[in-house]
């Protein structure tokens, strides 16, 4: 397993782990306060501020345990690593774009609060970043 796909397995697993606890979190207040004084937006910079610390330390750490592949191919990226990230990236921006149109069409015709649109924007981020991140797994495994 490359380096690069141990990452790919990493930056799933932290997304979903982060994003799974801010769900919960949110959950359970959703229907004991009202959305006008539901606090999210701490919890939501959380979530994506600890993707970014998380997915660091989680390559720093695949770096320190990988040193050697990473030595050895220190010259240059493998031509397959970058097809694969190419073509995931490709997907999860076009899902996340769809999604986004998606929810500037709603968002016309239906005055939603703010809480729902942020987190509709954060589902579209997590969804796509999932999606991205199975197609990239997929190509790993199947070519």
């Amino acid at each position: 397993m490359t380096y690069m796909e141990k990452l790919n397995i990493a930056g799933m697993a932290v997304g979903a782990v982060l994003y799974g606890w801010y769900l919960s979190v949110i959950a359970g207040r959703l229907g004991s306060v009202p959305i006008e004084q539901l606090g999210y937006k701490t919890e939501l910079a959380f979530t994506l501020l600890g993707f970014v610390v998380l997915i660091t330390v989680a390559a720093i750490v695949i770096a320190i345990f990988d040193h050697k592949e990473l030595k050895d191919n220190a010259d240059g990226e493998d031509e397959r690593d970058k097809k694969i990230y190419r073509n995931g990236d490709l997907i999860s921006g076009n899902v996340l774009g769809g999604f986004v149109t998606l929810l500037l069409i709603v968002v016309c015709f239906v005055d939603l609060h703010t809480f729902w649109v942020a987190n509709a924007l954060m589902a579209s981020i997590v969804l796509s970043g999932i999606i991205g991140q199975l197609v990239k797994m997929l190509d790993y495994r199947l070519g």
